[in-house]
């Protein structure tokens, strides 16, 4: 071990001078293998990242004591897990046999832009207009589960309407859907305003909570309950199991539910952002933490500069920013609510004279949105593309120690973009190097050992893993949310205020 701590110091003070992404990481075979019933083994992502996904209460309840936590990095961090989910789906196209029943062949002959598309195309299309009618079969009875939740498993509180645990989630295909219709914000809202849905419909938020416990992080895979799998046979009449549904589909019917919006066209047009995740895989990056919360961060910093206008057309937004807007608006109330309030509340509104208000001011002033604010407008200067930007692994690791570090993409695949060392490396010690270095080295060697198959390496935890730890909170979940504490500490707290609904008295 100390001979290979000696190697570490030796490389580190040799990239000193080089280009970031032209660094020389440690070897994969460095890092050992665990032993056969040993304490350490590797658990990427950390399970704590998840931690906060919980569903919060309504904005009228966000006080000083109970503070708005939506969305939270958690939220954003079980959001990226989704999408290698998704990603996996559309991979799984490939293996489905989807030779489909003629009931559906009026349905897909009219697409068509499907005919001229490269074969596995055809088949993610062909995928999605069965996973469309399988999501309007279970929708038409999203009042019926919710009902069903209302007796059997939950208890709504005025802070928080019925939403879906784990027992009650749609298959994934059907929840991709149920996902790119909620991000059609005007569209969704539309909808869950029809007389027809109970108010509860309105204030459904997207089951982060529940995600977390059906998602296998180590696999990306969605698992099913099998409660929820039956429920979804009896509520839809359809097989929860894709296989199973292709094999035996149920009669062909249309729904009498005008959704405002087309379906399939929406969902087809996410396959870009969902291989943009899959490419940057922070996911199962070192800055996972610190990705998300900079993300956050400049979000909430453009909200507040520019409002919703900075959302508003084909403006191209830096990766993070996106993952963090879309989450916001996987919850239609609390982003309606969110709205109004950046809409209406003075101290957000720009002066007579054009300046901005002190409250605002300083706001936008303080260290972390003024940091956040510089890499935005980096962004806006390199032809507003997200894509002129590094985020990489080895950029956002940097960040975690220089925050303010803007660099730009590679030109292509392995060819660094500019030889010179940004100047903002220079207070770098080598120590720093060092552990940013055996960070990226040791999660590139885990995720190589994922994708072989094999054991992952270990080691002991790293002082920027140690770090994300502290910031993350206690688990909450439904029916709790935060208070703060005399000493400034969150607590989570049971709710105990109910409400009668549907007949009950919670």
């Amino acid at each position: 071990m100390l001979l290979l701590n000696r190697v570490r110091k030796a490389i580190s003070a040799s990239q000193v001078g080089l280009e970031p992404h032209s660094w020389t990481l440690p070897s994969p075979s460095s890092y050992p293998t665990p032993k056969p019933g040993g304490k350490l083994q590797t658990v990427i992502p950390n399970p704590k990242i998840f931690a906060n996904a919980h569903i919060p209460g309504h904005i009228e309840y966000n006080t000083e004591k109970n503070p708005l936590v939506y969305p939270d990095v958690s939220h954003a961090a079980v959001h990226l897990a989704l999408l290698e989910c998704f990603y996996n789906l559309r991979l799984s196209a490939t293996e489905v046999e989807l030779d489909c029943p003629p009931a559906y062949e009026a349905r897909l002959s009219d697409d068509d832009g499907i005919e001229s598309t490269p074969h596995d195309t055809h088949r993610w299309h062909t995928l999605i207009r069965l996973a469309v009618t399988r999501f309007e079969a279970w929708w038409a009875n999203i009042d019926a589960v919710l009902n069903h939740a209302a007796i059997y498993a939950y208890r709504p509180t005025e802070r928080i309407g019925v939403q879906l645990t784990k027992d009650y989630l749609p298959p994934l295909d059907v929840l991709f859907v149920w996902y790119t219709f909620m991000l059609e914000t005007d569209a969704y809202r539309l909808e869950c305003g029809d007389p027809r849905h109970s108010d509860h419909v309105r204030q459904l938020c997207f089951p982060w909570a529940a995600l977390r416990e059906v998602l296998d992080v180590h696999t990306m895979e969605y698992a099913l309950p099998r409660a929820a799998e039956v429920l979804f046979d009896t509520m839809s009449g359809q097989s929860a199991e894709l296989p199973s549904y292709l094999r035996d589909p149920p009669a062909y019917a249309e729904h009498d539910m005008p959704l405002h919006v087309d379906l399939f066209d929406v969902a087809k047009r996410h396959d870009d952002f969902i291989d943009e995740a899959h490419r940057l895989l922070w996911i199962r990056g070192p800055s996972l933490h610190g990705s998300l919360e900079r993300a956050s961060v400049a979000y909430f910093a453009l909200q507040l500069l520019e409002g919703g206008e900075a959302m508003d057309g084909d403006r191209a937004l830096h990766f993070g920013v996106e993952l963090i807007w879309r989450t916001h608006r996987l919850y239609s109330e609390q982003y309606e609510c969110f709205q109004r309030v950046m809409r209406d509340y003075p101290k957000y509104q720009d002066g007579p004279d054009g300046e901005t208000t002190q409250q605002r001011s300083a706001t936008l002033s303080s260290p972390d949105t003024s940091e956040a604010l510089d890499v935005l407008d980096s962004n806006e200067s390199s032809s507003s593309s997200s894509s002129e930007i590094c985020i990489c692994w080895t950029c956002e690791r940097i960040r975690d120690d220089v925050p303010e570090f803007v660099h730009p993409a590679p030109s292509s695949e392995g060819e660094p973009s500019s030889p010179t060392v940004p100047s903002q490396l220079v207070g770098l010690s080598s120590a720093q190097i060092r552990q940013i270095l055996d960070d990226l080295g040791f999660f590139k060697a885990v995720e190589e050992a994922r994708s072989g198959g094999r054991a992952l390496p270990v080691r002991s935890s790293s002082g920027s893993e140690q770090d994300a730890d502290k910031m993350t909170g206690s688990m909450a979940g439904l029916f709790e949310h935060f208070e703060k504490m005399p000493d400034g500490t969150y607590k989570v707290r049971k709710q105990t205020q109910a409400v009668a609904w549907s007949g009950l008295q919670a």
